[in-house]
């Protein structure tokens, strides 16, 4: 048994993303069962090169990503499933121009003169909506938006999660912000091995952009539904004042839990309200034709009661 495959034994992992990064930087894999990890550690996993970015024409013959097992990372978000970088290899010889390949040549020309090459990285991505064309938060509108409290952490359904991956992947990470552009954002992990950290940072692209724009908010009633059951292997988490209580989260069956009351008085909605930024209001429960209406009239803060 490689290496490789006595790893995704022991951290249970069902499937492999074999994974290499093109000259445009966009990232390609293949998903592997573990069943046929051994022969793919051997030999690679076959691309037909001409289909990604490797300057390479339908002539060529196929590129096998050959594994690096020391990069093996379990996705935080989706169980059972890893990802691993490859290098490439052509004709049976490695391609020049592999990126990973190239970093590597250097490290090691680096170590024939007795230096270690160690890099650190401020990944800065933008938060856009479904359409790719704007920004995903209307309220992200400052003309200096750098280090805006409000804007953060109406993203910390994202950021939070963010953080707590990289920390069970044991990255080291310390610290996000807001950055200089609306909808822009930082997160800041600790420097390592340059080819470390160069496999970090591609597998944080994957895991910025698969946990982006996952969200769905339900009410309770729908937690093991037939109405759940469209999601592919769901993460759950409440959010409820009850959260804040030692062990609720787990005696409800969720796998996440967010401390969050519904419960308050008039002054605490309406300060809730304020520091949420919001542009709409909808309000549900209670006197939700007077809260809106006081939204409207006294706030200036466009608000209107749920129907239903």
């Amino acid at each position: 048994m490689s290496n490789l495959a006595q790893r995704l034994q022991e951290l249970q992992l069902r499937f492999l993303l074999i994974s290499f990064t093109d000259l445009f930087g966009i990232q390609r894999a293949k998903l592997v069962p573990a069943s046929a990890v051994d022969a793919m550690a051997r030999d690679g996993a076959g691309f037909a090169g001409f289909a990604a970015w490797l300057d390479l024409s339908p002539a060529d013959g196929d590129v096998m990503a050959i594994p690096a097992a020391a990069s093996l990372t379990p996705l935080p978000w989706q169980p059972g499933v890893g990802w691993v970088a490859a290098e490439l290899q052509l004709n049976g010889q490695p391609m020049e121009q592999c990126p990973r390949r190239l970093l590597r040549r250097q490290l090691e020309r680096a170590a024939e003169r007795g230096l270690e090459l160690r890099s650190g990285v401020e990944a800065e991505f933008f938060l856009l909506d479904p359409s790719g064309e704007r920004i995903g938060d209307s309220a992200d509108s400052q003309e200096k938006p750098c280090y805006d409290q409000l804007a953060l952490m109406r993203r910390y359904p994202l950021i939070g999660p963010l953080l707590e991956a990289m920390e069970q992947l044991d990255w080291g990470p310390y610290q996000a912000d807001h950055e200089d552009a609306n909808g822009q954002f930082e997160v800041n992990w600790t420097y390592a091995n340059a080819l470390t950290t160069a496999d970090r940072h591609a597998f944080f692209k994957v895991m910025v952009k698969s946990l982006a724009g996952r969200l769905v908010i339900a009410p309770p009633s729908a937690h093991r539904s037939v109405w759940m059951k469209r999601f592919q292997l769901p993460q759950t988490a409440f959010v409820s004042g009850w959260m804040a209580v030692r062990g609720a989260r787990r005696r409800r069956g969720y796998e996440r839990g967010f401390v969050m009351s519904d419960h308050a008085d008039w002054p605490g909605l309406i300060q809730s309200v304020q520091q949420s930024c919001a542009r709409q209001v909808y309000v549900t429960h209670g006197n939700s034709d007077g809260l809106a209406r006081y939204l409207s009239e006294v706030e200036g803060i466009s608000a209107e009661p749920l129907a239903g």
